[in-house]
């Protein structure tokens, strides 16, 4: 039973490491979800423009959304325009 187990995990892991190192396309809910099935602790959002925040541009306001059981939460936000960043 420990065999498949180990099996199952480095199967997964194989999966993952590949994915989890373009966070620019894998940071949506979906698989910060699977990642915490395997033990993650802190989720951490796409990179989202202050300016679209600010804006509240519907498709910035869902890829800064985050799941009720995701705690502690990462907001990853960047920009240029100190006034947007400001805010």
């Amino acid at each position: 039973m420990l065999l498949g187990d180990t099996w199952e995990r480095l199967t997964a892991a194989r999966w993952l490491v590949p994915h989890a190192l373009n966070p620019a396309r894998w940071a949506a809910l979906p698989f910060r979800r699977l990642c915490r099935s395997f033990g993650a602790g802190l989720y951490v959002s796409e990179m989202i423009t202050a300016r679209a925040l600010v804006e509240q541009q519907q498709k910035t306001l869902k890829l800064a959304d985050f799941g009720p059981d995701e705690t502690p939460r990462s907001l990853q936000i960047y920009g240029v325009d100190p006034h947007y960043v400001g805010e």
